[in-house]
């Protein structure tokens, strides 16, 4: 019913048995560890809609933690998110840098303060 860190765990097994991380890498390496914080932190709403689409494989989703000036140290990061006055959408105001599969991606799960 819940996709969890024990189905994230399955994932992993059953590609690693093909026996070529490099290729299995640049082909989801964005998508495994995005999607995973779609289910856990998204709205009901994002489920529905955004999760089908990345476990169907029709759109890609990558994360975004890294920063100019604090690489992927999470604790440093400066990039904030504002909810809008009708409280509808969030305004980000920062850099991010160095996404994996950032180029091909539709969505984007991004760590912001």
């Amino acid at each position: 019913e819940e996709f969890d860190y024990f189905h994230e765990m399955l994932v992993h097994q059953e590609i690693s048995r093909l026996g070529r991380p490099g290729f299995i890498d640049s082909l989801g390496a964005g998508w495994l560890i995005s999607a995973p914080a779609v289910y856990a932190f998204g709205s009901e709403e994002v489920k529905r809609t955004v999760g089908p689409q990345l476990l169907k494989g029709d759109k890609w989703s990558a994360l975004a933690i890294s920063e100019p000036f604090a690489g992927s140290d999470v604790a440093a990061l400066k990039c904030t998110a504002q909810l809008t006055p009708d409280g509808k959408h969030y305004i980000v105001n920062g850099i991010k840098k160095w996404i994996t599969e950032g180029m091909y991606a539709d969505y984007f799960v991004t760590a912001v303060r």
